[in-house]
């Protein structure tokens, strides 16, 4: 059946009904480096330069659920499509210029083609799914990347700002739905501490002159279309895809995964 999130689109109409804030901020963490997606949980995840994710041997404590082909497939699909949705955003507000983990999520430790993220994340969506059980190590291992962590990049503030405006955008179903910029601005305002408010919003603002790709245009099969990245990013996201499918062949066994398009 695949990933509900593949037959949806920008256009939005996603509620809030998990009533996740776009951004998090705690008394231990200053207000120029507070934003971040929290995503799957109503309770943040407080991470730090220091912060050490915990033990794969402690994490197996709880069963983790394979994914399937299918669900690893729908996983590299819509990962690819949204770091080129990022990478599209950062060269358009020339932000993010010295993050050496880019293309966006999947390059760099604690990227979402590492089998301890993609082994909790792509499962997210099943029925029945415990979020806090199966997929809070994996959230754990990608919060390892550059972009959400604290004082590793000079301008964080709108690089995560514009990672949690654009995750809103697509069509995740743990954030009721893709939505539309109307309900991001309502979310803004009143899901978020005011302090937060001026970056979300220009964010927001400037994203919404940017033309993106909906999911219904993109493509990793039938010649992965450039939608006007530069070549060489173009080029490691396809490659990325590629090496990610044969680790997954080589080192956990699948053998037929199913990318959706």
């Amino acid at each position: 059946m695949g990933d509900s999130r593949l037959r949806g689109n920008d256009k939005g109409g996603g509620n809030d009904s998990w009533g996740v804030d776009l951004s998090m901020s705690t008394s231990q963490r200053s207000a120029s480096s507070a934003i971040l997606l929290i995503g799957q949980f109503d309770k943040p995840i407080i991470q730090s330069q220091a912060y050490n994710p915990p033990s794969m041997e402690l994490e197996r404590k709880v069963t983790i659920p394979d994914p399937t082909e299918t669900e690893v497939g729908d996983w590299l699909f819509f990962t690819a499509f949204h770091a080129t949705r990022m990478e599209i955003i950062f060269n358009a507000l020339g932000i993010g210029t010295r993050d050496p983990q880019r293309p966006h999520d999947i390059v760099g430790e604690g990227n979402k083609f590492e089998w301890e993220v993609i082994q909790g994340f792509s499962t997210e969506n099943r029925p029945g799914i415990n979020h806090n059980q199966h997929v809070a190590f994996s959230l754990a291992w990608h919060q390892r990347q550059n972009h959400h962590l604290n004082g590793a990049l000079d301008d964080e503030v709108m690089v995560k700002a514009a990672d949690a405006v654009c995750s809103r955008l697509e069509d995740r179903p743990y954030q009721g739905g893709a939505h539309t910029f109307d309900q991001i601005k309502v979310i803004i305002e009143t899901k978020n501490p005011p302090h937060l408010r001026p970056s979300l919003t220009e964010a927001s603002n400037q994203i919404q002159k940017i033309p993106l790709p909906d999911m219904n245009q993109f493509s990793l099969l039938n010649g992965f279309p450039n939608f006007g990245l530069p070549r060489e990013t173009h080029e490691v996201i396809r490659e990325r895809v590629h090496e990610t499918i044969a680790m997954l062949e080589r080192d956990h066994g699948y053998k037929n995964i199913r990318l959706p398009r």
